[in-house]
């Protein structure tokens, strides 16, 4: 995370770009068009919180003015009484930290430092600009002809919002929560401010109004840290995509598992191929074509399963990981959960057959997570939460990965199997992986805080 200073009474005037580039149509258009007189309306404003801060002694950047006054006016436009602008500006300040720390897969302890940090920046501003700007916040009457219509802008959006927009944030009262943190992030980039600068500038606002404590409690979900305050920043994330080298730990097991590979890699590479292809389909949103490759990828599979069993069982775990994607994008949950389970079923069958297999019991990890996010697009909070948590007890130990037949296998039987076998280049992080339960806990905060960012600011699939 960066960590670079705060905007200070000091910070010297920075370079002011476009905040309407990116920002959604009905608004940008305002702001395009109107962009003269809505300078010049900002320009008044800054008269009078220059004039705060010549007071000071000190002149603030251009930029995180602007910024201020941008998230006046949203949350103006957005909300007539006061009580649900500050819950709008506490919202927003929140998720952005929450952005912040689930990036980076730390816990709550990132959050109080962050929190803290803002708070004693906060303190050097002064008591008359706190008090201008709460003002500022409070007015809703005499508005100049600018302001008026970009608060009128933001109310037809909003409104819009409400009628279309699903609810992915537990933290968010509707969906006008993840409409406001869009354009005010949209405009602060667009400014050229960083979202931890955002952030401060938000706190600034609700500590003027007198509300500057979290307005959601706990930020973060139970499930991402019950019991683990401290997390070692220094560590890195595991790639567990790329860097889990099932196929040359099944090799390390004997000479059983290397000649069983032999046939495995020639016997999959078409399917594989094929598999990866419709995948990048779906992702681009071309669901007919990926789902016509997945139609002809199950034919292939269903040979591969007569032919070899456990070399089926192998390459149906990616099949209905794919399959269970192409529901979850036509809006299919019960079928996506089902081929989630048939998904889960597959891997443990094929370690039931060869016990040569037993770190390919990894890659059900992922399992639970995609049921958490399909409980979350279903707005059904305590069900995510369940499934989070259910993959925090696989990575941590307390829970088994999978059955396989009779057995129950976990983390630790995989680190086991491989306790005597050294750290190669391409086996030494996988390896490190599976022993050091610290790398697991780590990998879980960067995956499932990708199900609990902000929706406003959640990544394209």
């Amino acid at each position: 995370m960066n960590e670079a200073a705060l905007p200070t009474l000091d910070e010297p005037a920075g370079a002011v770009r476009n905040p309407a580039r990116r920002l959604p149509s009905a608004l940008g258009a305002f702001l395009e068009g109107k962009n003269h007189r809505r300078e010049a309306w900002l320009e008044a404003e800054d008269e009078a919180i220059s004039f705060a801060l010549r007071r000071a002694g000190a002149e603030h950047a251009v930029r995180f003015r602007h910024f201020l006054l941008q998230a006046i006016l949203t949350a103006g436009g957005a909300f007539s009484r006061l009580d649900a602008r500050t819950a709008a500006l506490r919202y927003c300040r929140d998720a952005l930290i929450r952005h912040l720390v689930l990036r980076a897969g730390l816990g709550p302890a990132k959050v109080k430092s962050i929190l803290a940090r803002l708070a004693a920046q906060a303190e050097a501003w002064p008591a008359p600009q706190l008090l201008l700007l709460r003002g500022l916040v409070e007015r809703d009457s005499e508005l100049a002809d600018d302001e008026a219509r970009y608060r009128s802008a933001v109310a037809r959006l909003s409104a819009l919002a409400q009628e279309k927009e699903p609810r992915l944030d537990p933290q968010a009262s509707s969906a006008l929560d993840s409409l406001l943190l869009r354009l005010l992030d949209e405009a602060g980039r667009a400014m050229g401010l960083r979202r931890l600068e955002q952030a401060f500038a938000l706190h600034v606002l609700l500590t003027s109004l007198g509300a500057p404590r979290l307005g959601h409690c706990p930020l973060l979900p139970e499930a991402l840290h019950e019991g683990e305050e401290q997390v070692d920043e220094a560590l890195g994330i595991f790639d567990f995509e790329n860097l889990y080298r099932w196929q040359g730990l099944t090799a390390a097991t004997g000479a059983e598992g290397r000649r069983w590979l032999e046939s495995y890699e020639p016997a999959v590479t078409p399917l594989a191929g094929t598999l990866r292809q419709a995948l990048l389909l779906l992702r681009q949103k071309r669901l007919a074509d990926g789902e016509a490759l997945l139609h002809a990828a199950r034919a292939d599979l269903e040979a591969l399963r007569a032919e070899n069993r456990s070399q089926g069982d192998v390459m149906a775990r990616f099949f209905y990981g794919a399959w269970s994607y192409l529901c979850f994008c036509r809006g299919l949950i019960a079928e996506a959960e089902a081929a989630l389970t048939l998904a889960e079923e597959a891997v443990g069958a094929a370690v039931a057959r060869h016990d040569f297999l037993i770190a390919f019991a990894a890659v059900t990890l992922d399992i639970p997570l995609k049921r958490a996010r399909l409980a979350r697009d279903l707005g059904r909070w305590d069900e995510c939460c369940r499934h989070l948590q259910a993959a925090r007890a696989m990575l941590g130990d307390e829970t088994p990965l999978l059955e396989a037949g009779s057995r129950r296998i976990s983390f630790r039987d995989i680190a086991s199997r491989f306790a005597d076998l050294a750290e190669s280049e391409q086996l030494g992080p996988c390896l490190r992986f599976l022993r050091e339960p610290a790398h697991r806990r780590r990998l879980f905060l960067h995956l499932a805080g990708m199900l609990c960012q902000p929706s406003g600011l959640l990544p394209e699939p």
